[in-house]
This record gives C-alpha cells, sequence and structure tokens, in this order.
C-alpha cells in the first residue's frame, strides 16, 4: 500500500474522553476531578492558607495549571515535586522535561537531565532520546520534505484520527449535532463519527455526520476500515439503559469494538476502569492494534496489539515493549510499507505530540 496523501490529526484521548466522578478529599479536588482547573487553582491556593497540599494535591495543581496554558507554574511545580517525593513517576517526570523544552526551546536541560540523573530512565529511553538528538542535527532531506495545509473540512471544534474509507475519510469530531449531548468536561459535543470526500489534490470536502453505524448519544471515535474484514473498527463510551456507565471510582470509560455495516456494534474490548484508543488492523498479520493504559505501561497510554481470526480476538494483549513505549503518552498506530508510525509527547521530541516512525 502506497500513501499518496498523509491526512493528520492528532488528539489525546485520555484524560480528555476518560470521565472520572471521584470521591475528593478537598473543594480543590473536586473541582481537578470535574476538570474545572480554572477552580482547582484557586481552592488549591486557599487550602495552603490553611496548611501544606500533599503530593498529590500538588501534582494536581501542576496539571492544572498545565491544562490552562501556563507552562511557568506547571514546570515549577513539577520540578519541586521531583526533588520532594521519590516515589513519583517517571510520566510525571516526562512531563517536567516536556514543559523544559516547550518553555526554553532548549533541550540542553533534558540531556543535562539524563547525565546527572542516569537511573531515572531505562536504556531504551536514553538511547532513543540520544537517537533523536543526533537525528535533528543533520540536514533534511529536501526530497522526503511534507506539505502540510489545512483542509476546507476541519472545524472549529475538534477534528482528529482521521481513516481513509474508499475514496473518503473517516474522522472523528466534536462538532455541534442535535442528537448530542454536551459533554462536560470539554463544553463541546460528545464526538461522533463523520465523513468526507477525499479529492483530487487531498482537500477533503462535504464533511457530514457518517450515520451508517449505529446512533449513540454518548462518544464514538477513532475510526479504522480494515477492508479485507469489511468491518469499521472504533470506540464508545461504556453505557447501559442509554446512560452513561461508570465503575466503582465513577470512571466512564471507552469500549472498542467494531460495525459490520449491517448488526449493531460488537464489543472486542470492554472493561469499565480501562479506556482503549485508536484502533488499527493490520491486512497482513491481522493483528489489531490499539492503545491502552494497563498496569504494565511504560507511562502513560501505550500502544498494544492482539491476535486476531476474522476480527475475532485469540490472544491477551501484547505490549510493543520499551523500545516503542515510553514513560509518555504514545498514540495512533499506524503500519505502512512495513514500518510502525505512531506520535508520542515524549521528552524528546519537540514538545506536545509529534510523529514517529520504526522499521
Amino acid at each position: 500500500m502506497r500513501l499518496r496523501t498523509l491526512i493528520i490529526g492528532l488528539g489525546l484521548l485520555g484524560n480528555t474522553l476518560a470521565w472520572a466522578q471521584q470521591s475528593p478529599q478537598s473543594k480543590a479536588d473536586k473541582f481537578f476531578y470535574e476538570y474545572s482547573f480554572e477552580e482547582a487553582i484557586a481552592e488549591y491556593h486557599k487550602e495552603t492558607a490553611k496548611g501544606p497540599l500533599s503530593l498529590t494535591q500538588i501534582r494536581n495543581l501542576a496539571e492544572s495549571y498545565e491544562k490552562m496554558g501556563n507552562k511557568n507554574e506547571a514546570l515549577l511545580l513539577y520540578k519541586d515535586l521531583f526533588q520532594r517525593d521519590s516515589t513519583l513517576s517517571n510520566f510525571y517526570v516526562n512531563k517536567m522535561l516536556n514543559l523544559d523544552l516547550q518553555t526554553t526551546g532548549s533541550e540542553q536541560q533534558a540531556r543535562q537531565f539524563l547525565t546527572s540523573h542516569p537511573d531515572v530512565f531505562t536504556n531504551e529511553v536514553k538511547a532513543n532520546a540520544l537517537f533523536n538528538y543526533e537525528v535533528r542535527l543533520e540536514e533534511p532531506d529536501a526530497d522526503s520534505q511534507l506539505r502540510i495545509f489545512n483542509i476546507a473540512a476541519n472545524s472549529a471544534q475538534l477534528d482528529f484520527a482521521p481513516a481513509f474509507f474508499g475514496e473518503n475519510l473517516l474522522f472523528t469530531s466534536s462538532r455541534s449535532q442535535d442528537t448530542k449531548d454536551t459533554y462536560f468536561p470539554t463544553g463541546e459535543s460528545f464526538l461522533d463519527l463523520f465523513i468526507g470526500k477525499v479529492q483530487a489534490d487531498g482537500s477533503v470536502t462535504n464533511a457530514v455526520p457518517y450515520s451508517v453505524v449505529e446512533d449513540f448519544r454518548f462518544h464514538q471515535a477513532t475510526p479504522y476500515y480494515a477492508s479485507s474484514l469489511n468491518k469499521l473498527f472504533y470506540i464508545r463510551s461504556n453505557e447501559k439503559n442509554g446512560r452513561l456507565a461508570f465503575d466503582d471510582n465513577g470512571k466512564n470509560a471507552l469500549a472498542l469494538g467494531a460495525s459490520d455495516f449491517q448488526d449493531q456494534f460488537t464489543f472486542l474490548m470492554r472493561d469499565l476502569s480501562t479506556s482503549f484508543y485508536y484502533p488499527f488492523f493490520d491486512e497482513d498479520t491481522e493483528k489489531l492494534f490499539f492503545v491502552a493504559e494497563f498496569d504494565d505501561s511504560f507511562g502513560g497510554t501505550d500502544i498494544y496489539f492482539v491476535y486476531t481470526n476474522n476480527g475475532q480476538i485469540m490472544s491477551a494483549p501484547v505490549n510493543l515493549g520499551p523500545k516503542i513505549n515510553s514513560p509518555a503518552n504514545e498514540i495512533s498506530p499506524f503500519i505502512i510499507d512495513s514500518s510502525l508510525y505512531f506520535a508520542s509527547d515524549v521528552f524528546y521530541g519537540y514538545g506536545g505530540m509529534d510523529i514517529y516512525k520504526s522499521d
């Protein structure tokens, strides 16, 4: 398969879509777990007047500043946590280094950190970091440069996770619809599947909701069409009797399944406490790749695969390992010409979500 046009739309599902209804210990915690980050910041500062915040609360405050775009305050708090919390996970150490890159525009601090704290990250993470730092020093190949352009199908809301579907493009969007309620944490509509026509110049036009699959009030997202199976893989919110379904801790997670365009959505992976994202079906090996955060995760979300037979799962999930997965979030796996492409917000990138390739 040859890639004529690469259509990019990266959006990190995770904290955004896995709706948590926690039982917080303070008013500030309540705001944080309800994604009201501005109010959480104000309340955490009020609580500091009454006594010191716990390490978890300092981490929540750092994340709140990060979500509100105040990278400098978030960075200071993550650095403070690193000094004070010997159990701070590498996921948050990665956040600290990533924010340092974004605020200074220099990778020097991360390089020094790898030297001065050689035991924090695994050998695979350090090797990948040094390799990527060296790649940046190379002169780019003029023949390999991509042209990036916006498309008419984009909206003012979230538009991401594109997948080719014949001469069309399926994608995910939070644009408003009469059939969808507002998703409280984002203030926009619950996500849904859309379809647009791919034109000869790579543009996408006439985007409309994809009405062939079963109507659903809550999230439907990250589609992938497997032509050999004539099945559409995608994710959706866990629900029961028309209402969101929560686990014992008040979390609503995302399930992964498929549609054959005839029957209802068939669940393939479903757990009330674990969300699944970004399915990709490799036609050659019949492996179904996806993203999740299990107990064996190397950081945030990792990329996994399962063996299948005619689209039915035949094995336990297999983690792609530390050469691919990192202390950060890995998402959006896609294989073309025997190379794996994916996105990651690991600290040795350019900041935020970057696209990576592995042979």
